[in-house]
C-alpha cells in the first residue's frame, strides 16, 4: 500500500541547482549564496533536514534571496505541510518583484501549484519552456509534469535525454529506474538503478530506491540485506535524516512484514519514531502501521491508537482512515458519511492531480465497504475502477489483488485466478496472491494446483508470525487438502 498513499514520486517536487550556464540567482551576498550551493547539494541526496537547515541560513543572511524561501516551501510541500509552504511561498512572491524574470515565474509556479491552478501552472510551464528551453531545472520541470499527467514513457525519455547531456545529474538513474518500474519493466528499473548506487555508493537514497523495486518483485530477503547494510554503514545519517530515514525504516518494515514477520516489522517502527519527531516522519509510520500491519491483523484497538497520532494533520488522510476503522469496527453507516464526505471534496478541488487522488481513494474506500457488507461484484467493480485510474504496475498492486478477491468471493473463479496469476508474475512471492490463488484452485476442484501454491506460502512464512490470520486461513486450507 505505500504507492498507494504516496501518489507520486518524491522527484515530481524536486529542482534542480546546476553549474550548467542558466540565468543569475539574485543575492547580494556571496555566503548566502555559498550556503544555497551547498543546500542544493544536499538536496541532490535527499537529505532534506541539513538542506532545509541551510536554506534558512541563507534566507537569514540576505532576506531578499528569493529563491530561498521558494525552497524551503518547495520541501514544506513536500512533507505535506501546507501551511508552511503557503508562507514560505508568500515571502518568496514578495521579493520576486526584485529578482529575474526566470526566479519570478519559478515562484509563481510553485505558488500556482500550491493553491491548485493547473491553467495558471501550465501557462507559466509554457512561458518557461519557451523562454528557457535548454535550462536543465526546466527541462526536469516538464519531465515532471508529463510524470504527473502519467506519461511515463514520455518523462522517461527527458529524463534519458537529461542523462546523456548532463552525465552528472544522477538523480535521473532515480527517476528513469522508478518510470520503468511504474510500466512493468523491472528488469530495466533495476539497472538504472543499480548503475545509481554505484555511482553514489556514500548516498542513502540508491539503497533505498532499489531496495524498494525489490519488494515489488517479491526479492525481500535482498531489500532486507540491501537495507540493513545500509543501517551498518550510514547509520548516523539514517539516524539524522529523517524524510529519507523515515522511509528507509518502512521500506525494511515492509519486508518482514511481506514474510509474515509483523512483530519485527512494528519493531523497526518503533526503532523509526524512536529516531523522528517530525509531522513527516509521525504519519508516515502511523499510517504504515494502521494499514499495513493492524489492519491485516484484524487489531481494531491498535487501528484507533494509530488514527488518533495522526488525526487533524491531513484532511484526506483523516476521512480515508477514519472510513477504514469504520469498515473495520462494521459501523457502515459512519462509515458511509465519510465515504460521502470524501466524494463531496472531490468536487470541491479544482486541479486535476487532487481530483484523480481523490477519485482513487474514494473508489478505494466504496470498495472496501461493499467488500465488508458481501457485494462482492460491486467491490471488485470499485477495485478495478481506482487500479486503472492510478495507472502504476507497483502502486496498483493491492488493489488488483482486492479486486480480484471480490471476484473469487463472488464465485467468479476463472477471472480471480486469471488475475491473481497476473500480480503472481510480477511478485512469484506476494503472499497473499498465493494464498487466494490457493483457495480459488481448491475451489475450482484443482487440487494440484492449490496444493503448490499453499506449499509455497507456507515455505515463504516458514518465519512467520503464528496466529496471524492469513497463516489461519492457509492452515485450513491445508487441512481441506489433507
Amino acid at each position: 500500500m505505500k504507492h498507494f498513499f504516496k501518489i507520486i514520486s518524491l522527484s515530481l517536487l524536486i529542482f534542480l541547482f546546476t553549474c550548467q550556464k542558466k540565468p543569475s540567482i539574485t543575492t547580494q551576498s556571496q555566503e548566502a549564496l555559498q550556503y544555497y550551493k551547498n543546500a542544493e547539494e544536499l538536496r541532490f541526496k535527499l537529505y532534506y533536514t541539513d538542506a532545509l537547515s541551510l536554506y534558512q541560513k541563507a534566507f537569514k543572511i540576505d532576506s531578499c534571496f528569493a529563491l530561498a524561501p521558494l525552497r524551503i516551501a518547495q520541501f514544506y510541500m513536500n512533507l505535506g505541510l501546507e501551511d508552511s509552504s503557503n508562507y514560505y511561498i508568500n515571502k518568496a512572491r514578495a521579493i520576486s518583484v526584485k529578482v529575474s524574470d526566470y526566479e519570478r515565474l519559478l515562484i509563481n509556479r510553485n505558488w500556482a501549484i500550491l493553491k491548485g491552478d493547473d491553467k495558471l501552472t501550465n501557462s507559466i510551464m509554457d512561458t518557461l519552456k519557451r523562454k528557457y528551453p535548454n535550462d536543465l531545472e526546466v527541462k526536469v520541470m516538464l519531465a515532471n509534469q508529463k510524470w504527473q499527467r502519467l506519461d511515463h514513457d514520455g518523462a522517461r525519455l527527458i529524463f534519458q535525454n537529461i542523462l546523456k547531456q548532463n552525465p552528472n545529474y544522477l538523480l535521473a538513474y532515480n527517476n528513469i529506474g522508478y518510470l520503468y518500474a511504474q510500466k512493468g519493466f523491472f528488469k530495466e528499473a533495476i539497472k538504472y538503478l543499480e548503475d545509481y548506487k554505484k555511482l553514489a555508493p556514500n548516498q542513502l537514497n540508491p539503497y533505498d530506491s532499489l531496495a524498494e523495486i525489490y519488494l515489488c518483485v517479491g526479492r525481500y530477503y535482498e531489500a532486507i540485506k540491501l537495507l540493513e547494510a545500509a543501517f551498518n554503514s550510514k547509520s548516523e545519517e539514517i539516524a539524522k535524516e529523517d524524510f529519507i530515514g523515515t522511509i528507509i525504516h518502512l521500506h525494511l518494515a515492509e519486508a518482514y512484514k511481506n514474510l509474515g514477520q509483523y512483530n519485527k516489522a512494528l519493531s523497526i517502527t518503533e526503532e523509526a519514531l524512536n529516531n523522528y519527531s517530525t509531522d513527516y516522519a509521525i504519519q508516515s509510520i502511523s499510517r504504515f502501521r494502521f494499514i499495513n500491519i493492524f489492519k491485516e491483523l484484524n487489531l481494531i484497538n491498535e487501528m484507533e491508537m494509530e488514527f488518533i497520532c495522526i488525526q487533524g494533520k491531513d484532511d484526506i488522510l483523516d476521512l480515508l482512515l477514519r472510513g477504514l476503522l469504520n469498515i473495520q469496527k462494521m459501523d457502515f453507516r459512519n462509515a458511509l458519511e465519510t465515504l460521502s464526505a470524501l466524494q463531496k471534496k472531490t468536487d470541491e478541488v479544482k486541479d486535476n492531480y487532487s481530483k484523480r487522488r481523490l477519485f482513487i481513494l474514494s473508489a478505494y474506500l466504496e470498495g472496501e465497504l461493499n467488500f465488508k457488507t458481501g457485494l462482492y461484484n460491486e467491490a471488485a467493480k470499485q477495485f478495478k475502477l481506482a487500479a486503472e485510474t492510478y495507472s502504476d504496475t507497483t502502486g496498483s498492486v493491492h488493489l488488483r489483488l482486492m479486486q480480484h478477491l471480490s471476484e473469487g468471493k463472488a464465485g467468479n473463479y476463472n477471472a480471480a485466478i486469471t488475475g491473481l496469476n497476473k500480480i503472481l508474475m510480477m511478485n512469484p512471492n506476494y503472499a497473499p496472491a498465493l494464498l487466494y490463488i490457493s483457495k480459488f484452485y481448491l475451489e475450482s476442484g484443482k487440487r494440484t494446483e492449490a496444493k503448490s501454491y499453499i506449499q509455497h506460502f507456507i515455505n515463504l512464512w516458514e518465519n512467520a508470525d503464528p496466529d496471524t490470520p492469513f497463516m489461519r486461513e492457509a492452515i485450513l486450507i491445508q487441512k481441506r487438502l489433507s
